[in-house]
């Protein structure tokens, strides 16, 4: 091209001298510009092949592991057909926990989901980890399971988890004050929740309390109590108000009265 150049600048002087015919110096004109034509369309051909060979090169769009290799070196592999798939990616760090809440759960999470802590235990019921972060939460009811998905992120250094594997998940959504109470202890009517406590002149009386739901085999107390009251533990159906009791300890000889905590524990 440089050398086309150069004849049809060359000529163009000739030709103004009219010492050529103006047929040459067209020709050399023409030549020149069928050159850098040519020049124009070998480096489209080679940006077409830079292109071709970028796609050799598989970049993932994130970090994780990689499963198995689906084809070996040297397999012909087509686009878009069944047989592009060369292996899988799996991202592990940070990993999401998928669990499910029932609708009653649900609605003492809701409204602090930014804030509250998810926890994964261990099968003997230890903290195995404790930084997990709520960062999604359904719309909608699952009508068949009455359960709301929810999905906690965590890091996962180390590969400690594995997607697929089956956790134990405790959601801390706040804490309050509250009293534990063996279920036993605790009469439920159609208006309200009961205990029988010992009162002052050590006979027994029926007071109504607020319940939070359960932990384990108690019932989370939030009002109706104050530290340092005799709740009775057993022998509830044998009772009446006004009868005279003997409170003994929950651990004594026989079964009486049990002594509530001198001060209200927190209850998550």
């Amino acid at each position: 091209m440089e050398q086309a150049r150069r004849e049809a600048k060359r000529l163009q002087g000739l030709a103004e001298q009219r010492a050529i015919s103006q047929k040459e110096f067209q020709d050399a004109t023409s030549a020149a510009e069928f050159a850098a034509a040519s020049l124009a369309g070998a480096e489209a051909r080679v940006a077409e092949a830079q292109l071709n060979l970028s796609y050799t090169v598989v970049r993932a769009p994130i970090s994780g592991i990689t499963g198995s290799a689906a084809r070996s070196e040297g397999s012909l592999v087509s686009a878009g057909s069944d047989t592009s798939l060369l292996t899988t990616l799996v991202q592990v760090d940070p990993i999401w926990v998928q669990f499910s809440l029932a609708d009653a759960e649900l609605s003492r999470v809701r409204g602090a989901q930014r804030r509250a802590v998810v926890k994964l235990l261990n099968p003997d019921g230890s903290i195995a980890a404790d930084k997990g972060r709520l960062i999604f939460t359904a719309t909608a009811v699952d009508p068949k399971l009455g359960t709301v998905p929810l999905r906690a992120e965590f890091v996962n250094p180390g590969t400690r988890w594995l997607p697929g594997q089956f956790v134990r998940v405790h959601v801390e959504a706040g804490e309050q004050k509250a009293f534990l109470v063996p279920h036993s202890a605790v009469v439920q009517t159609e208006q309200a929740r009961l205990v029988w406590l010992v009162g002052p002149d050590g006979k027994a009386q029926m007071r109504p309390v607020q319940t939070a739901g359960w932990i384990g085999s108690r019932w989370v107390v939030t009002g109706g109590l104050k530290p340092g009251e005799q709740i009775i533990v057993d022998n509830g159906i044998k009772l009446r108000p006004g009868a005279p009791v003997q409170p003994r300890g929950a651990n004594g000889a026989a079964p009486g009265a049990a002594p509530a905590p001198p001060n209200p524990a927190p209850a998550r």
